[in-house]
């Protein structure tokens, strides 16, 4: 029996016990990328964590020492990755002005191409080389450009929704809820949902909350497509699990707790204007909900 159906039941509606709950844990591990070798050098990599995860001050210094080692002779395909998931960090937390995001977009979406042609089978890459190219069709207003993005992202999530689920949804949920592609993001987020220990859902040192921040994002899916059961059952497994005291943006789950009724009502009216904003699409916020290190433990506001 799937461990969190007692949670459900104890906590939530008895149509929100019905539903299926994938396994989550809390294990440690990290598997490397397959282009990782022993003779990596850490330095410019571990620099850019540590910013990310908890000096984000030293951010524009992390994607100097990155974009050095990327333009050396000797420059291993995992640091080529890394110079351009830094820049797609600053585009998509805000970088200052819109010219300035646009370069990170262009440099990230330069880079993670690079990175994507040195390892195609890792779609991991081609999800973030398309989030880039997405960003930087988005900033110049090519429509054509962001649908194609899009398409590549709902193959790719197709194949592998334990990891580009999220990339995709990220993208998608301002878009209306009947739109194809909205319902394409959806049914992957829920897929998502279903990947057991072995294949996604686990929380790991270099992303420590991201079964909270996934969980309170298919919230915000579920709940905009009208599913509020649904929308509530992610929420309680998220407050369920012993790490969500100490994530950063606990608030998050705490404010969609206090308003689950008011934010339904506000995405099924016809006026998209006053839809609440998704969970990751947050200026200042957004990798980091799932990437920021674990704060001191913070108690419950509702």
């Amino acid at each position: 029996m799937n461990p969190w159906t007692n949670t459900i039941a104890s906590l939530a509606a008895g149509a929100v016990a019905a539903l299926s709950i994938a396994i989550w844990n809390d294990e440690a591990t990290q598997a490397p990328l397959a282009t990782e070798t022993a003779a990596a050098k850490p330095d410019a990599i571990a620099f850019f964590f540590d910013a990310f995860q908890r000096h984000p001050e030293r951010r524009d210094e992390a994607i100097a020492r990155l974009t050095e080692r990327a333009l050396a002779a000797d420059a291993l395909p995992k640091e080529v990755l890394y110079a351009g998931l830094a820049h797609l960090w600053a585009a998509a937390e805000g970088a200052g002005t819109r010219a300035a995001t646009h370069e990170h977009a262009v440099l990230a979406e330069h880079w993670l191409a690079q990175a994507e042609a040195g390892d195609p089978a890792d779609t991991r890459i081609a999800g973030w080389h398309e989030s880039a190219a997405w960003s930087v069709a988005s900033i110049e207003g090519d429509d054509a450009g962001q649908a194609a993005a899009i398409a590549r992202l709902e193959v790719l999530a197709v194949a592998d929704p334990c990891f580009n689920s999220i990339t995709l949804g990220t993208i998608a949920f301002t878009l209306p809820r009947d739109h194809p592609s909205f319902q394409r993001a959806l049914t992957a987020m829920n897929a998502a949902f279903e990947c057991g220990q072995t294949k996604g859902g686990q929380d790991r040192p270099r992303w420590p909350h991201s079964v909270a921040g996934f969980l309170v994002a298919l919230s915000d899916y579920r709940l905009k497509s009208g599913d509020s059961a649904g929308a509530e059952a992610a929420l309680v497994i998220a407050d369920a699990r012993d790490s969500t005291a100490r994530w950063p943006h606990r608030a998050l789950l705490d404010e969609r707790f206090k308003s689950l009724k008011e934010r339904s009502l506000a995405y099924a009216n016809a006026d998209p204007t006053d839809d609440p904003p998704f969970a990751l699409r947050r200026a200042g916020a957004m990798c980091t909900v799932c990437h920021a290190a674990s704060a001191d433990a913070v108690r419950p506001t509702r």
